[in-house]
């Protein structure tokens, strides 16, 4: 036979909806079936559920990962001669937003074999394709870059060829959306056969998160085997089953007419199922994948902390350390507006995610029941003595002041325990109205210099949520919601996230609380607030 017929078929086969070169053949149709459990069951629409195999599909999409996962997948098609697939890989962060792969999978079946005019011989030869690499995706706020470096083996019956190809891939994440496009076999080396095709690929999907309800399209072009198309969507049920089906809606001849998938995730565990009907029969496909370790964000504060030198990298609490804030003491402007320069620095303190802070009126009540005078307690002292009775590690405290024009902020963080200052910085703006940006710098660098804590970006904790919460991962989509919040109490879409995963885990009171909250600061989201009382007649 022509060795690099198999070769370009079998590269062809790997694009999920190429086959029309190939024919209709069992050996083709078998290789059609995408190795990613969740794409195959979406009907190849790489834009929605997402599993390690992607990688080999658009590598931006790695970027997703939020743990490192371990996945194994094996397949079978019943066309009557042990036509089967098997697959593993691993996919580890590197660093927040970095993610590597190695992946591993291979796709046995008959294969007709044919003479070297291209004719049919009238005999049945086993074919097997075998593709390794590496993938590496990274994420630059809602945008991901990918690339893999696989190698091809596609052999019958001894004889066959090789080929090193590299795919490259893009992604944008914009809440509601995910779109890709990637170009796979590009800068084809072949030995022993002819060139890769060159495929082009590209795929957008749209979320509905209420309802954990994704739909999507996408299209591939395969140079010599035209284009084709093919839609699908995914729904989650419940945070532990979702569904999925899909069907071609242009070209792909040979391909599936229907695809349908299943879901169960148990904690850190995940089963994936999918069976796609073809004009010669049924192929399967399983995969079981198992996440372990912290996510991206922990990583990061690990690191960090692991080189920390501050006197409370053993004495946090839950990973923060508790502060208050006394009332600044005011200088040549009026005591009231001291008062609300004091309320700009605890809400700073707040979101730098760092602090647990105490509430102000909590603060108030335990100094009121102590009979104690926190406003015109401006020295150390005192301040020292205020903080023991709120029963934090320390106080935030300092003056604010008019100088010749300028109005600036002596602030400093002193320990409760030994009454010394652990940090210190003053700030200065030309107007009162600029101080809110400069106060909110002194609060992060505070946080980091205090705790440790990377600096908390709330659009990316969000970003990542959201992208969590779409590949069905609702423990730890919660859990950066969260972190989003912590960073910008007032972000409606990281509540939304919140009230869609207490939701999926059938937290229905506490989902309706994060609704309500996620209204109250956009109460233009019509279709949030259509939801909302929805589930308030149930």
């Amino acid at each position: 036979m022509r060795r690099g017929s198999a070769l370009v078929a079998a590269a062809v086969a790997l694009a999920a909806r190429g086959s029309a070169a190939a024919g209709t053949t069992a050996a083709a149709v078998a290789l059609t079936v995408p190795m990613s459990v969740r794409q195959a069951g979406m009907g190849d629409v790489s834009a929605g559920g997402a599993d390690l195999f992607q990688a080999w599909t658009n590598p931006a999409l790695l970027a997703g990962q939020g743990r490192q996962t371990v996945l194994a997948a094996a397949g079978s098609s019943m066309f009557g001669g042990g036509q089967a697939r098997t697959g593993i890989g691993g996919g580890w962060i590197v660093a927040p937003g970095w993610t590597v792969a190695g992946l591993v999978n291979t796709c046995g079946a008959d294969a007709a074999g044919v003479d070297e005019n291209g004719e049919p011989t009238g005999v049945s030869l086993t074919r097997r394709l075998t593709v390794g690499g590496l993938a590496a995706a990274g994420r630059f706020g809602p945008y991901a870059l990918g690339v893999a470096v696989k190698g091809m083996r596609d052999e019958v019956a001894g004889d066959g060829a090789t080929a090193v190809a590299a795919d490259i891939g893009g992604a944008v994440s914009l809440g509601w959306l995910l779109a890709g496009v990637a170009v796979r076999n590009a800068g084809s080396a072949v030995r022993g056969g002819d060139p890769l095709p060159l495929e082009l690929r590209g795929g957008v999907s749209i979320r509905h998160a209420p309802r954990s309800l994704r739909a999507g399209v996408e299209a591939v072009s395969v140079r010599g085997a035209g284009m084709s198309a093919g839609a699908g969507v995914e729904w989650w049920a419940t945070r532990s089953f979702g569904v999925r089906a899909g069907a071609p809606i242009a070209g792909g001849a040979g391909t599936a007419a229907f695809t349908f998938g299943l879901s169960a995730v148990y904690r850190s565990l995940a089963l994936d199922y999918a069976v796609a009907t073809h004009p010669l029969g049924l192929s399967h496909v399983v995969g079981l994948s198992a996440a372990f370790g912290p996510d991206a964000a922990a990583l990061e504060q690990r690191r960090r902390r692991e080189g920390c030198k501050s006197p409370y990298s053993t004495k946090l609490k839950d990973g923060k350390l508790v502060v208050a804030a006394a009332p600044l003491s005011s200088q040549n402007v009026p005591a009231g507006d001291a008062v609300i320069v004091s309320e700009l620095l605890w809400v700073a303190l707040v979101k730098a995610g760092g602090f647990n802070v105490v509430e102000k009126r909590n603060m108030d009540a335990i100094l009121t029941e102590q009979q104690f005078q926190q406003y015109g307690c401006t020295d150390e002292e005192c301040v020292v003595r205020m903080g023991r009775l709120l029963n934090v590690q320390a106080m935030f405290m300092g003056t604010y002041g008019l100088i010749e024009g300028k109005y600036v902020l002596s602030l400093r963080a002193v320990d409760v325990e030994t009454g010394g200052a652990v940090y210190a910085d003053s700030i200065s703006a030309s107007a009162a109205r600029k101080l809110e940006g400069p106060i909110r710098d002194f609060a992060l660098r505070a946080s980091r210099h205090l705790v440790c804590v990377a600096v908390v970006d709330p659009e990316a904790e969000y970003r990542a949520a959201v992208d969590l919460y779409n590949a069905g991962n609702h423990e730890e989509a919660l859990s950066r919601a969260r972190v989003a919040i912590d960073g910008n109490p007032a972000h409606a879409g990281a509540w939304q996230i919140v009230g869609n995963c207490l939701y999926a885990k059938g937290d229905r009171a506490g989902a309706l609380d994060a609704f309500n909250r996620s209204l109250k600061i956009n109460p233009g989201n019509t279709e949030l607030k259509n939801w909302v009382d929805q589930l308030g007649r149930q």
